[in-house]
């Protein structure tokens, strides 16, 4: 049975606000070892239940007074992988 009911299936990304993003990327790179890129870092990873796919989570520090959470004034962001979501008749 193929279950196109929307729902979430992961976590596609996860962005903050910070005073310096190049200076918190350039820290978490140093001292974590993340694989730093111009926009933050991506880890890759597979999916359980199709080991063959090959999915990524994004992390990435923005300028604190971005626009790109709008109209959210939060600190930060966390964008969801979702099955089908057109099926949430929200466009």
């Amino acid at each position: 049975m193929n279950d196109n009911t929307p729902k979430v299936t992961g976590i596609g990304g996860i962005f903050f606000r910070t005073k310096n993003p190049k200076a918190t990327k350039e820290w978490y790179g140093k001292n974590l070892g993340l694989a730093i890129d111009p926009y933050g870092s991506a880890f890759e990873f597979r999916n359980a239940n199709r080991p063959d796919e090959i999915n990524y989570l994004r992390w990435s520090p923005f300028e604190e007074n971005t626009d790109y959470f709008k109209p959210s004034e939060k600190e930060f962001m966390i964008n969801y992988r979702v099955q089908n979501i057109e099926g949430l008749g929200l466009a």
